[in-house]
């Protein structure tokens, strides 16, 4: 993942879960610890294979869609 400068999204659900895709191996902890989201918001990280999930404690399945960060 190469961004130049910070990714924004607006109109985004606060219980919208956020997934990012990585094209090659991540150091898991370091990618974890560095994961901002502004205004801060409550939820878990987790990994789907080569990609890393952030969920918001009230996002249910209809949420899951996907996007571009």
């Amino acid at each position: 993942m190469n961004i130049g400068e910070a990714a924004t999204a607006s109109g985004v659900s606060a219980t919208s879960r956020i997934s990012i895709s990585f094209s090659r191996p991540m150091d898991r902890a370091d990618t974890e610890q560095h994961f901002v989201i502004s205004p801060k918001a409550d939820g878990s990280l987790e990994w789907d294979r080569d990609d890393l999930v952030f969920t918001p404690p009230r996002a249910d399945i209809s949420s899951r869609g996907q996007g571009m960060v």
